[in-house]
């Protein structure tokens, strides 16, 4: 019998004091929704994420995490590019709604 993998996401917030948090996550609202109440990641309890700026579909829990790996591994700058580059060329609508969730649209 042969499973489906569901996709997965990965995804940055533009926290306070222009932090970026990247992360992976099946269903990025609910799990930009968990940090918002403060039951995300440790690092989005202080830094208090604003705004969702970047988010990438992966095929799978895997491929999420190794991407997600060699994002936080860039330095700010070129993760600066890379969330320019996303909103100048994102032509996916669903992609473009989530791009535009803030945090204040959830509640």
């Amino acid at each position: 019998m042969k499973t489906t993998q569901r996709p997965w996401y990965v995804y940055m917030l533009r926290c306070s004091h222009t932090y970026l948090y990247t992360g992976i996550s099946p269903d990025v609202i609910k799990r930009i929704e968990a940090h918002r109440a403060g039951k995300g990641a440790k690092f989005t309890k202080n830094k208090h994420p604003i705004e969702l700026v970047y988010v990438i579909k992966m095929d799978n829990m895997q491929l999420a995490m190794k991407k997600e790996r060699e994002m936080k591994k860039l330095p700010k700058q070129k993760k600066e590019e890379i969330i320019l580059s996303f909103k100048n060329h994102s032509g996916d609508p669903n992609i473009a709604k989530m791009f535009s969730t803030t945090f204040q649209e959830l509640q």
